[in-house]
């Protein structure tokens, strides 16, 4: 999580209730939420008024101006003590309830938010503002009994707030009137029309004049927006079900799990056609061909082409499954202990460090190609040339089974590397996982999970790890039914011996490849989830008494899928755990539209999490969240 320091801003307006005198700092803005009908004159201090915003200059596409200001009314511990919305012609009331019980002569404040229903994270709301008081019988307010929320009143209230120390909020009741103000304070009667000015002029830009006049050696004037944001923009901390984070950091349904334990796992088992009876340990896909050569020089090469790489049909995209297509180029490195598709070619060993073998599919024209990060070799997890690597489609990962070992046989966990072939081969993400390890072969990964096959006497054992964590999730063995030992290993064609695999990001299954025969186990890649959800660890806003902006993502939406948000918030963290979950208008709804206001039930409280919830109904896809913000207003 990264957040910028406050800038709190120290205008505010001053409450008085009884003998107390209250500086607050200005409210955010708050949800729209549901307001009683007109009509309704029930409660016993309900108050009704009328909310008038200036014109804009703003330039927008249409619609995108919201029609309905939330209105908020604040007490003398600028606490929410009701919130409403008004209709399009601007009218509201609001209802504190019956558990209300103001003693005449008190003050509150009562705010008016209208944001941009597009505007983009860190930016103004347009806020007006006026005071309004209780006399026992029913309310009065800057503008009369008549209340009115205009520019006019925000000014008035602006000038108390920056002049706290010699005005007083019952000093601004019934001053303002038929477009003007009266008032025996010289500080609003002289200072109001050029204030007025600068508040009309920054409410025309969609902005806040409230949060954004000061007043220094009796001068008012504009300062720079104090907003700061909270900001998620990786999601490996927090609560995940059925969720998990992929290597580039976003937030997703819990994606494929095969499970070769499964016989239903299985699609197909089948040999390729004109393999020379080299082997297919070796194997990539790029969606509509596979790509398969011999391991090294020690296994199963009987023909010539042992060292080159071969084409066979994937029986999708109008292929024949295992039906060979071509040869491609010349042998290539002898040691091929992984490799990977990407964008148009192959790329394995060439036994320099930072640096892979690229065959080109379609010419087998071969390569060298430097990669920005420092690789690591398969052993100890330190610098050297890669070995042991697959791709997701998107990311490559560079493995070892050491963790910074003294030895090639510590098997004290495994290092992984995220690397972008999209930006150099630069090095995205490094972590470790486990601290039990093994001599591995090969691996494949599907963007989600990380998958090490490890050899062992008789069969080898895959290990399920998650990739936003590092945890093991499951593990199995694998049927192997080559003989042990003896170099080289004779071709067979009844053998089952997988080595390495890969994950069809095309297709959305996995291939995995035998030693020393040329069959290849198809299994199926599953699908997402169709629903989790993903709690984040306690956002600071670096404030004991902030007010919010909006909540604001950025995300990836594929057909089928969708994304909603709850959010709870404490004043500390151990009460945070059991605070309740808020929509932006009560309990029962969610935030739906990323710039969203939040719920006014979060002022004062120091302390969010924020709850996502992601669906599919097309399993084949899930949302991906790339980022996350909630606003910090002074």
């Amino acid at each position: 999580m990264r957040s910028r320091t406050r800038n709190l801003i120290a205008a505010g307006i001053a409450l008085v209730s009884g003998a107390a005198l209250i500086a607050c700092a200005p409210a955010s803005p708050v949800p729209q939420a549901v307001t009683p009908s007109l009509g309704a004159k029930s409660a016993a201090h309900l108050l009704i008024g009328t909310v008038t915003f200036p014109g804009r200059q703003t330039l927008v596409t249409g619609g995108a101006v919201i029609d309905r200001a939330t209105v908020t009314l604040y007490d003398a511990a600028n606490q929410a003590v009701a919130v409403g919305q008004t209709n399009a012609a601007g009218a509201f009331s609001l209802d504190p309830g019956t558990a209300f019980a103001p003693n005449a002569g008190s003050t509150y404040m009562l705010d008016c938010y209208k944001p941009l229903a597009a505007g983009g994270v860190g930016a103004d709301v347009a806020r007006l503002r006026t005071v309004v008081a209780w006399t026992g019988s029913g309310w009065n307010s800057v503008s009369g009994t008549n209340v009115v929320v205009d520019a006019l009143t925000t000014t008035v209230c602006v000038i108390q707030g920056l002049q706290a120390g010699s005005l007083q909020p019952t000093d601004l009741l019934g001053t303002v009137g038929a477009g003007v103000v009266t008032s025996r304070k010289s500080a609003i009667a002289d200072q109001w029309s050029a204030v007025n000015a600068l508040v009309t002029d920054l409410l025309a830009k969609d902005q806040d004049p409230v949060a954004r006049l000061a007043c220094a050696s009796g001068r008012y004037y504009v300062q720079p927006d104090a907003t700061s944001v909270v900001k998620l923009e990786r999601f490996d901390a927090g609560t995940f079900t059925d969720t998990a984070m992929d290597a580039g950091g976003a937030l997703q349904l819990v994606g494929p799990k095969p499970d070769p334990s499964d016989p239903a796992s299985e699609i197909a088992y089948f040999p390729v056609t004109n393999s020379g009876n080299d082997g297919v340990p070796m194997i990539v896909s790029d969606g509509t061909y596979l790509y398969t050569r011999t391991w090294s020089a020690s296994y199963a090469n009987t023909s010539a082409d042992a060292m080159k790489w071969k084409k066979f049909g994937t029986g999708y995209n109008g292929t024949t499954r295992g039906t060979y297509a071509a040869t491609l180029g010349s042998a290539t490195y002898a040691a091929c202990t992984s490799a990977f598709y990407w964008n148009g070619g192959i790329y394995q060993p060439i036994g320099v460090a930072s640096q892979f073998q690229r065959i080109d599919t379609t010419t087998g024209a071969q390569t060298a190609v430097n990669t920005t990060a420092t690789t690591i070799e398969r052993s100890r997890g330190i610098p050297g040339p890669p070995q042991l690597f697959t791709s997701d489609g998107t990311y490559v990962y560079n493995v070892a089974y050491g963790i910074n070992a003294r030895t090639t046989t510590d098997y004290n966990g495994f290092t992984v590397q995220v690397l972008n072939p999209a930006t150099g081969f630069s090095l995205v993400r490094q972590f470790t996982m486990d601290t039990d390890s093994f001599y591995a072969d090969g691996l494949f990964c599907d963007g989600t999970y990380l998958y090490p096959i490890e050899y062992q006497t008789g069969s080898p054992r895959i290990r399920r790890y998650r990739l936003s964590d590092g945890v093991r999730e499951a593990e199995w063995t694998f049927p192997q039914s080559h003989p042990v030992g003896g170099s080289p290993y004779p071709f067979d064609a009844a053998a089952n011996d997988p080595l390495a695999g890969t994950w069809d990001s095309v297709n959305k299954v996995f291939w995995i490849g035998n030693l020393s025969n040329d069959k290849i186990h198809l299994l199926r890649g599953g699908t997402y989830t169709s629903a989790g959800t993903y709690v984040s660890a306690p956002l600071d806003s670096l404030s004991g008494a902030p007010h919010y902006g909006r909540l604001s993502w950025s995300a990836t939406m594929a057909a089928g899928t969708s994304l909603s948000f709850k959010v709870r918030s404490a004043s500390t963290l151990a009460d945070l755990a059991s605070a309740t979950w808020y929509g932006p208008t009560g309990t029962g709804d969610s935030y739906g539209a990323s710039g969203t206001s939040l719920n006014a039930v979060h002022a004062k409280h120091r302390y969010l999490q924020v709850q996502a919830s992601l669906a599919s109904t097309n399993q084949d896809n899930s949302p991906k969240l790339q980022a996350l913000s909630v606003e910090v207003l002074p």
